[in-house]
């Protein structure tokens, strides 16, 4: 082959490979941007993958810290586990300290699962606190959010669609409610119906206290953001103390 011959050659062949080289370039798949996240922000699992997945063995209770969360371990690593579909009243709060019932709560779901209690736990996803989102259940099968409730601690509650558990926790408000228990009865004097029957017995008071008494329970129970104590009241309830304390500010005012 001459030396002119094997030149024309080279060339078809380094031509061809920057061709390909070309075409690999345009075809090849973009990097990630580092400012972009790879995944959802959201670890959220839906509400019908959680409910299709088994609870868990091998969880312990280690430490309650309210009505519905408590830290939970397995395998030496521990977790904060917010019991999902339920609102318990608040232990802190900036201006009044804890809410009414807020310590009974706590108390009972330590009384339900003291330090070292074996727990089954299906867990939902995370919320914007970091915590655990899930439900936990006692060696006897009982759901302990559904208990708390149960017991007329805690409100149900559903949050971004999260309803994994609101149907057993909905039969537990209309328990509690029929038996007249924790918030849906009027001992403590600190519960809505306490109050309202408390407003009752003054109405032939000083009119202007009671109405601006009156005014105060209205506001608490129409609130849009309304606390665990009234949103755990059923609605039929809730629109009966409505009613209640609207008549007794009528009788105030006229």
């Amino acid at each position: 082959m001459s030396s002119r011959r094997a030149r024309a050659w080279a060339t078809l062949v380094v031509g061809l490979a920057v061709l390909a080289l070309a075409a690999w370039l345009v075809r090849r798949p973009l990097p990630p941007d580092p400012a972009s996240p790879t995944t959802a922000p959201s670890a959220t699992a839906s509400p019908t993958a959680a409910s299709e997945t088994p609870p868990e063995t091998g969880w312990v209770a280690r430490w309650t810290i309210d009505g519905d969360t408590l830290d939970i371990e397995r395998d030496g690593v521990v977790t904060r586990l917010r019991l999902l579909n339920i609102d318990a009243p608040e232990r802190r709060t900036v201006l009044h300290g804890p809410q009414c019932l807020a310590e009974e709560a706590r108390s009972r779901l330590i009384e339900l699962a003291p330090r070292g209690t074996d727990l089954s736990v299906r867990v939902v996803g995370r919320d914007r606190y970091g915590r655990t989102l899930g439900e936990a259940w006692l060696p006897d099968g009982r759901m302990l959010g559904a208990e708390i409730v149960r017991d007329g601690l805690a409100a149900p509650m559903t949050v971004g669609g999260q309803d994994t558990f609101r149907a057993a926790i909905d039969a537990a408000r209309d328990d509690a409610a029929a038996a007249g228990r924790g918030l849906h009865g009027t001992t403590p004097s600190c519960t809505i119906p306490a109050r309202v029957a408390d407003l009752e017995s003054r109405a032939d008071g000083i009119r202007v206290l009671v109405a601006a008494d009156a005014d105060a329970l209205l506001a608490e129970l129409t609130a849009a953001d309304a606390t665990a104590l009234v949103d755990g009241l059923t609605d039929g309830a809730r629109a009966a103390l409505v009613d209640r304390v609207r008549a007794v500010r009528a009788t105030a005012l006229g």
